[in-house]
């Protein structure tokens, strides 16, 4: 599998495309993002080795090629149990939740939390849902403090963890720990019963800002009209 480039998309934006999980799910044997100036920059500073960039030949041929407009992709939403379960948010949208998970290997970056926190941006958490935020690593909880991205967590309601895996991994250890029929919407990368907590719960797995609205909703709820007024824009 070879990704084509996206000049557009921040580095850590392409990083949820690298999980082993997603990986065997998609039934692809690896995924390559091509060398480009946002990966120079994001690596300038944070390579531990000198190293040498790869590029795909001029003349190269590929067994196939795929190309999707991105715009036109729907916002979705996985699980509960079963990871390939993937259906457009209109359909699952109004199901009750009773917690909401921001984190994990592949949404706990910067890009994420900045998102998230646009939505919940002066809102308050639903008093029904409890909603935790886990940076995915202490340099990127630096950050996110020192744009104010954490506070605005704060003032909503939200509690904010250890950077690291958080929930996904260590749900029964977490705040977020889930009870017999409850449902979270989450990030992360897994919605395995008993992933969070009880194996009676139900976890599914959607976008940062839809995971935010949600908490907000106390219900799964599409997230543009929070994101509106600060004239961001996400696809039906």
């Amino acid at each position: 599998s070879h990704s084509i480039p996206l000049p557009e998309t921040e580095s850590d934006q392409r990083s949820p495309c690298k999980p082993n999980l997603f990986r065997v799910s998609l039934g692809a044997l690896t995924m390559i993002f091509p060398y480009d100036d946002r990966l120079s920059d994001y690596l300038s500073g944070r390579a531990r080795e000198t190293y040498e960039p790869v590029a795909p030949d001029d003349d190269a041929n590929y067994f196939s090629v795929l190309d999707y407009d991105l715009s036109t992709i729907e916002q979705l939403v996985s699980g509960p149990h079963e990871i390939e379960l993937v259906r457009p948010l209109r359909d699952v949208a109004g199901l009750e939740v009773s917690a909401a998970n921001i984190g994990s290997c592949s949404s706990g970056r910067l890009t994420d939390l900045a998102l998230a926190a646009e939505v919940l941006r002066g809102r308050k958490v639903h008093p029904g849902v409890r909603l935790v935020v886990t940076p995915i690593s202490a340099e990127t909880a630096r950050e996110a403090a020192a744009q104010g991205l954490l506070q605005i967590f704060l003032d909503a309601g939200a509690m904010i963890t250890q950077p690291g895996c958080g929930a996904c991994y260590s749900g029964n250890l977490s705040p977020l720990k889930l009870n017999d029929g409850e449902r979270c919407i989450s990030t992360s990368v897994e919605t395995l019963r008993g992933r969070m907590g009880s194996r009676e719960a139900e976890i599914l797995l959607a976008n940062a800002a839809v995971v935010a609205a949600s908490a907000i909703e106390g219900r799964i709820s599409d997230p543009g009209k929070y994101l509106a007024g600060a004239g961001m824009e996400m696809v039906p």
